[in-house]
Protein backbone atom coordinates (compact mmCIF):
# COMPACT_ATOMS: atom_id res chain seq x y z
CA UNK A 1 0.00 0.00 0.00
CA UNK A 2 1.15 3.52 -1.08
CA UNK A 3 1.87 5.37 2.24
CA UNK A 4 2.39 8.84 0.40
CA UNK A 5 -0.60 11.37 1.18
CA UNK A 6 -2.93 11.05 -1.80
CA UNK A 7 -3.19 14.22 -4.22
CA UNK A 8 -6.20 15.56 -5.32
CA UNK A 9 -7.53 13.78 -8.40
CA UNK A 10 -5.96 10.56 -7.41
CA UNK A 11 -7.94 7.38 -8.29
CA UNK A 12 -7.97 4.25 -6.29
CA UNK A 13 -9.28 0.42 -6.34
CA UNK A 14 -11.77 0.36 -3.22
CA UNK A 15 -10.09 -2.10 -1.27
CA UNK A 16 -7.13 0.15 -1.21
CA UNK A 17 -8.88 2.09 1.37
CA UNK A 18 -11.07 -0.46 3.39
CA UNK A 19 -14.13 -0.58 0.68
CA UNK A 20 -15.22 -3.01 -1.87
CA UNK A 21 -12.77 -3.80 -4.40
CA UNK A 22 -15.70 -3.58 -7.29
CA UNK A 23 -15.71 0.54 -6.41
CA UNK A 24 -13.49 3.09 -7.70
CA UNK A 25 -12.69 6.32 -5.50
CA UNK A 26 -11.29 9.31 -6.47
CA UNK A 27 -9.59 11.89 -3.50
CA UNK A 28 -11.55 15.30 -3.71
CA UNK A 29 -11.82 18.18 -1.74
CA UNK A 30 -14.64 20.73 -0.82
CA UNK A 31 -14.41 24.51 -2.10
CA UNK A 32 -16.30 25.35 1.21
CA UNK A 33 -14.92 23.93 3.91
CA UNK A 34 -11.31 22.38 2.27
CA UNK A 35 -12.15 19.31 4.09
CA UNK A 36 -10.47 16.32 1.65
CA UNK A 37 -12.39 12.54 1.65
CA UNK A 38 -12.58 9.84 -0.88
CA UNK A 39 -15.43 9.71 -2.87
CA UNK A 40 -16.92 7.19 -5.01
CA UNK A 41 -16.82 7.76 -8.68
CA UNK A 42 -20.45 6.85 -8.95
CA UNK A 43 -21.08 10.11 -6.75
CA UNK A 44 -17.93 12.55 -8.20
CA UNK A 45 -20.67 13.51 -11.28
CA UNK A 46 -23.11 14.51 -8.90
CA UNK A 47 -20.76 16.11 -6.51
CA UNK A 48 -18.56 18.24 -8.78
CA UNK A 49 -21.70 19.62 -10.01
CA UNK A 50 -22.13 21.01 -6.83
CA UNK A 51 -18.57 20.92 -6.12
CA UNK A 52 -19.14 20.35 -1.97
CA UNK A 53 -19.01 17.77 0.15
CA UNK A 54 -22.52 16.34 1.76
CA UNK A 55 -22.36 18.69 4.86
CA UNK A 56 -21.92 21.67 3.23
CA UNK A 57 -24.69 20.83 0.40
CA UNK A 58 -26.94 20.34 2.98
CA UNK A 59 -26.10 23.33 4.69
CA UNK A 60 -26.59 25.75 1.61
CA UNK A 61 -29.94 23.61 -0.04
CA UNK A 62 -32.28 24.42 2.91
CA UNK A 63 -35.35 26.51 2.44
CA UNK A 64 -35.66 29.04 -0.90
CA UNK A 65 -32.40 27.22 -2.37
CA UNK A 66 -33.57 23.64 -1.79
CA UNK A 67 -34.98 22.13 -5.22
CA UNK A 68 -37.86 20.63 -3.16
CA UNK A 69 -39.18 24.00 -2.16
CA UNK A 70 -43.02 24.39 -2.63
CA UNK A 71 -42.82 28.74 -1.67
CA UNK A 72 -43.15 27.64 2.05
CA UNK A 73 -46.73 26.93 2.03
CA UNK A 74 -47.79 23.00 3.28
CA UNK A 75 -51.45 22.09 2.85
CA UNK A 76 -51.68 19.77 5.91
CA UNK A 77 -53.55 16.86 4.63
CA UNK A 78 -55.47 15.04 7.85
CA UNK A 79 -56.89 18.68 8.93
CA UNK A 80 -56.84 20.67 5.49
CA UNK A 81 -55.27 24.03 7.23
CA UNK A 82 -52.29 25.59 5.33
CA UNK A 83 -49.36 25.90 7.27
CA UNK A 84 -46.49 28.90 6.03
CA UNK A 85 -42.79 28.92 6.35
CA UNK A 86 -42.20 31.61 9.02
CA UNK A 87 -38.43 33.66 9.41
CA UNK A 88 -36.94 34.18 12.56
CA UNK A 89 -36.62 38.18 11.87
CA UNK A 90 -40.79 37.96 11.51
CA UNK A 91 -42.09 39.65 14.32
CA UNK A 92 -44.85 37.11 14.51
CA UNK A 93 -42.37 34.15 14.67
CA UNK A 94 -43.33 33.30 18.11
CA UNK A 95 -46.54 31.85 17.32
CA UNK A 96 -44.52 29.18 14.19
CA UNK A 97 -44.40 25.26 15.16
CA UNK A 98 -41.13 23.92 14.27
CA UNK A 99 -41.13 21.09 11.98
CA UNK A 100 -37.97 19.72 11.04
CA UNK A 101 -35.35 22.54 10.58
CA UNK A 102 -38.02 24.98 10.10
CA UNK A 103 -40.71 27.04 11.80
CA UNK A 104 -44.50 27.16 10.19
CA UNK A 105 -47.62 28.84 11.54
CA UNK A 106 -51.61 28.17 10.32
CA UNK A 107 -51.60 30.30 8.18
CA UNK A 108 -55.37 31.72 9.24
CA UNK A 109 -53.61 32.24 12.43
CA UNK A 110 -51.08 34.53 10.29
CA UNK A 111 -52.82 36.56 8.44
CA UNK A 112 -55.63 37.61 11.44
CA UNK A 113 -52.09 38.26 13.16
CA UNK A 114 -50.79 40.57 10.78
CA UNK A 115 -54.13 42.19 10.44
CA UNK A 116 -54.48 42.86 14.07
CA UNK A 117 -50.63 43.61 14.73
CA UNK A 118 -49.85 41.49 17.19
CA UNK A 119 -48.84 37.52 18.37
CA UNK A 120 -52.27 35.78 18.84
CA UNK A 121 -52.53 34.23 22.25
CA UNK A 122 -53.04 30.18 22.64
CA UNK A 123 -57.00 30.74 23.30
CA UNK A 124 -57.47 32.71 20.33
CA UNK A 125 -59.44 31.17 18.18
CA UNK A 126 -59.44 32.10 13.97
CA UNK A 127 -63.00 30.85 12.58
CA UNK A 128 -63.23 30.54 8.80
CA UNK A 129 -66.72 32.10 8.38
CA UNK A 130 -67.65 30.05 5.12
CA UNK A 131 -66.40 26.84 6.61
CA UNK A 132 -63.53 26.38 4.23
CA UNK A 133 -60.24 26.37 5.78
CA UNK A 134 -58.07 26.99 3.11
CA UNK A 135 -59.84 29.93 2.13
CA UNK A 136 -57.73 33.09 4.29
CA UNK A 137 -58.92 35.88 2.86
CA UNK A 138 -59.14 38.63 5.94
CA UNK A 139 -63.43 39.06 5.16
CA UNK A 140 -63.69 34.91 6.09
CA UNK A 141 -61.88 34.79 9.15
CA UNK A 142 -63.51 35.92 12.52
CA UNK A 143 -61.55 36.42 15.83
CA UNK A 144 -62.94 34.94 18.80
CA UNK A 145 -62.53 32.78 21.85
CA UNK A 146 -62.64 28.59 22.16
CA UNK A 147 -65.96 28.62 23.97
CA UNK A 148 -67.45 31.39 21.23
CA UNK A 149 -65.81 28.71 18.34
CA UNK A 150 -67.89 25.88 19.95
CA UNK A 151 -71.19 27.44 19.69
CA UNK A 152 -70.74 28.61 16.34
CA UNK A 153 -69.66 25.23 15.21
CA UNK A 154 -72.49 23.83 17.33
CA UNK A 155 -75.23 26.07 15.66
CA UNK A 156 -73.45 25.53 12.04
CA UNK A 157 -73.91 21.67 12.33
CA UNK A 158 -77.51 22.30 13.41
CA UNK A 159 -78.69 24.13 10.73
CA UNK A 160 -77.21 21.58 8.81
CA UNK A 161 -78.65 18.93 9.82
CA UNK A 162 -81.95 20.59 9.65
CA UNK A 163 -81.94 22.05 5.94
CA UNK A 164 -80.95 18.40 5.54
CA UNK A 165 -84.23 17.18 7.16
CA UNK A 166 -86.03 20.17 4.85
CA UNK A 167 -84.76 18.74 1.69
CA UNK A 168 -85.77 15.05 2.82
CA UNK A 169 -89.13 16.11 3.49
CA UNK A 170 -89.60 18.12 0.41
CA UNK A 171 -88.78 15.15 -1.61
CA UNK A 172 -91.13 13.26 0.32
CA UNK A 173 -93.36 15.93 -0.26
CA UNK A 174 -93.18 15.64 -3.73
CA UNK A 175 -93.42 11.98 -3.88
CA UNK A 176 -96.47 12.10 -2.36
CA UNK A 177 -97.74 14.98 -4.53
CA UNK A 178 -97.05 12.20 -7.71
CA UNK A 179 -98.55 9.34 -5.99
CA UNK A 180 -101.80 10.70 -5.43
CA UNK A 181 -102.30 12.59 -8.14
CA UNK A 182 -105.01 11.48 -10.39
CA UNK A 183 -104.11 10.01 -13.84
Amino acid sequence: MNTTAPIIGDRIRGDKIGKSKEDYFTWAQCPVCKKERWLPNHDLDKRVVYGRCRQCNLKTRRGTNSPNWKGGRLCRKNNGYVMVAISPDDPFYGMGKSYGRSAYVQEHRYVMAKNIGRCLESWEVVHHKNGVRNDNRIENLSLMTNSGHVQIEKQTRRIRQLEQRVTQLEAELALYHLESSPT
